[in-house]
């Protein structure tokens, strides 16, 4: 009798088994997880975009777009070619894939040499990194057809200098591009 009952236990588990996996399942996905499915592309192409587009350089007190002098290139190219051959394509592919209202921020930097504020007749790191995003912002759309409703632009000073990088160093005079 009671290798009956343990057959007859076995055979109504296997049985509740079959049926489970025979059911059709509930949808089980997140109320959110339509949207980061959606996102999921934009991420590889925010991270794509990241991987091309560098930092741009600029001279310790300029505002001015080197674009031809090789102490400003970027990759092993000038500047000008450096932005219309990797920068303006890069921009013109993810403008086309964000949804509108979102914008890609141009943030201006500054090393740490000058003043953070204008004072003694110095422009001051703030003034100089709003200039440098500014010239960036002028560049593109001088050389692109995107709108300039698409960007805005950020002067950070010398308060986000390179990781590992002398906080005085002229590397900290860039200008850098991401997405909102």
């Amino acid at each position: 009798m009671k290798l009956f009952s343990i057959i007859l236990s076995a055979a109504i588990i296997f049985a509740a088994v079959g049926c489970e996996t025979a059911q059709p399942k509930a949808d089980t996905k997140p109320a959110m997880q339509d949207q980061m499915d959606k996102a999921g592309p934009m991420d590889s192409l925010k991270a794509e975009f990241k991987s091309k587009v560098k930092p741009i350089p600029f001279a310790y007190k300029s505002s001015q777009l080197k674009l031809t002098d090789p102490n400003y290139s970027v990759a092993g190219q000038n500047l000008d070619s450096y932005m219309k051959n990797i920068v303006l394509p890069a921009l013109s592919q993810i403008i086309n894939a964000l949804p509108e209202g979102q914008k890609i921020m141009i943030n201006g930097y500054a090393s740490a040499k000058g003043p953070e504020n204008a004072e003694k007749g110095k422009k001051g790191n703030i003034a100089i990194s709003q200039e440098r995003a500014d010239a960036v912002l002028s560049y593109i759309l001088k050389n692109s057809k995107i709108s300039k409703d698409r960007f805005e632009t950020k002067a950070n000073g010398s308060s986000n200098t390179l990781p590992d990088v002398n906080p005085r160093s002229n590397k900290n005079c860039r200008v850098e591009l991401d997405i909102e």
